[in-house]
């Protein structure tokens, strides 16, 4: 209920609604290294982080989930090899 009451002022939150509501994803990268950044400054935040993962686990994919609609956006644009879902 909540998701779609603030749809009503963002609509972007009903995107991706199948992941909201955990149904399972076609193509899941296999282990993955996982960082949960909530909104836009921690996607921000986790990019030295992201950076210097990434120099020690070269061949390593990522997942970078989020839960607001701005953070996954800023997400995909930071790390657009990686994975980015809501969670």
């Amino acid at each position: 209920r909540h998701l779609r009451r603030r749809a009503l002022k963002s609509p972007a939150y009903l995107e991706h609604w199948d992941e909201r509501v955990g149904q399972a994803y076609p193509n899941p990268v296999q282990r993955p290294i996982w960082i949960h950044a909530v909104s836009v400054g921690d996607t921000r935040a986790a990019e030295p982080l992201v950076q210097a993962l990434r120099r020690h686990f070269p061949d390593s994919p990522f997942l970078i989930t989020q839960m607001k609609p701005n953070g996954r956006a800023t997400a995909q644009s930071l790390f657009p090899d990686a994975q980015c879902r809501y969670l």
